[in-house]
């Protein structure tokens, strides 16, 4: 549910990437064998959307410039 969420995005192992594109925030959380994609507002955490991504789209999108990583991976 909604807590579930909000609790993975607080997470301390979560990685968080600023999307230059959107700009938004998306956290990144392993959940059993998933790969989450969890994007808020960047300015409240308001969970917009949630979905599956796979590692290669995060590394891409560091590559290419949308996904600027934003502090420690806890």
């Amino acid at each position: 549910g909604p807590d579930d969420l909000q609790r993975l995005v607080n997470a301390r192992g979560a990685q968080r990437y600023y999307d230059t594109a959107t700009g938004n925030i998306n956290v990144i959380q392993q959940v059993d064998d998933v790969l989450l994609r969890i994007t808020t507002a960047s300015d409240e955490f308001k969970i917009i959307s949630v979905g599956p991504i796979r590692p290669n789209q995060v590394t891409n999108g560091v590559t290419n410039g949308r996904f600027v990583p934003i502090g420690g991976a806890g």
